[in-house]
């Protein structure tokens, strides 16, 4: 390691707690974000609605369409409040 990383390491290393923290959060809603779009596919397809409705004993397709709706308003509100604390306060 050179000097430069050196001297970059020793800025970061009293918040190594806080950069390992904000690497796993951003790597898990990295992986919710791109396996979001599977799950929806799986459940849009009609042997995938099929089975998933047997499976959770559900009696009809709103509850998997109310389901998903929560699914994208708790990404919505997460990506939010995400945008929220980021911005500088007024």
């Amino acid at each position: 390691m050179n000097s430069r990383s050196k001297k970059f390491v020793s800025y970061y290393k009293p918040y190594i707690g806080l950069f390992l923290a904000d690497i796993a959060c951003a790597f898990m809603v990295s992986a919710i974000t791109l396996i979001l779009p599977l799950c929806t596919r799986y459940i849009i397809s009609i042997d995938g609605r099929r089975e998933l409705i047997e499976r959770l004993g559900l009696t009809g397709e709103l509850a998997l369409e109310d389901g998903q709706r929560v699914v994208y308003i708790i990404l919505h509100v997460h990506r939010a409040r995400k945008v929220l604390t980021l911005s500088p306060s007024s």
